[in-house]
């Protein structure tokens, strides 16, 4: 089964934080982003080696100087 070496090379990715390969034909990177309307999000992007993409975020709760993910 192809894996995500097939679509980018470690030297490619070597200063990425947060990206992993992946055995099942995908690539995954931890990602965030901030909404006016939705706050902060941290989420996990999969590029899947037929060009499919897939996003799963998880809300954040900020308490103080902590930052909590909710699961």
């Amino acid at each position: 089964m192809a894996d995500g070496t097939m679509m980018f090379s470690e030297e490619e990715v070597k200063e990425m934080c947060g990206f992993k390969f992946c055995g099942d034909g995908h690539v995954e990177v931890t990602c965030g982003c901030t909404s006016y309307c939705y706050g902060d999000a941290v989420g996990i992007l999969k590029v899947f080696i037929n060009g499919d993409l897939e996003i799963v975020t998880v809300p954040l709760v900020v308490k103080k100087t902590h930052l909590h993910v909710l699961s």
